[in-house]
């Protein structure tokens, strides 16, 4: 596994879209802020620095159509994490997860040729929704920062641990 470390990108989607003849299963990409964020069609996602955001590259060894079966996989990932700092989060379909309905983290798979390109916001240490009054974060919920490389590593553990019952 490699992990691609940028300070700004557009979207760490379409940097994995970029880069993806160059990755492997397993490969992240992570930026500290977005420009061009976004989730399901037409919907943006607000990316300040204090946030988790990456893609993750995975190639799945039979096909895989139900990309709402992996969306739904990756978003009990996160409420299992979230439920772990003792926060009842719910996932609202297609592609949120919420806690007490503000929108915590967004959710974005996208099948490219073999691979899916997992991609994951989760508002962790940020403190400014300037333009979303409807989202919140674990800093805001618990009153405490957060390693992101930390959160990340819990997610890749409990992701894989799922994703290979699945595969």
């Amino acid at each position: 596994m490699n992990i691609l470390r940028f300070d700004e990108l557009d979207s760490t989607q379409d940097e994995a879209k970029r880069q993806l003849p160059k990755l492997h299963e397993w490969d992240i990409v992570v930026a500290k802020t977005q420009t061009k964020g976004r989730g399901k069609p037409g919907s943006v996602w607000h990316s300040p620095v204090g946030g988790l955001y990456f893609s993750l590259i995975v190639k799945p060894t039979k096909d895989i159509n139900d990309l709402l079966f992996i969306t739904k996989t990756t978003a009990d990932v996160v409420v299992s994490i979230l439920s772990d700092y003792k926060i009842d989060a719910k996932i609202k379909l297609p592609n949120d997860v919420m806690v007490e309905n503000k929108k915590i983290c967004g959710i974005l798979i996208e099948k490219s040729k073999d691979s899916l390109i997992i991609g994951v916001g989760l508002n962790v240490n940020n403190k400014d929704f300037p333009n979303d009054l409807s989202a919140t974060s674990l800093n805001l919920l618990i009153g405490r920062q957060f390693v992101l490389d930390e959160i990340l590593s819990k997610f890749l553990s409990a992701f894989s641990l799922e994703y290979s019952k699945i595969v």
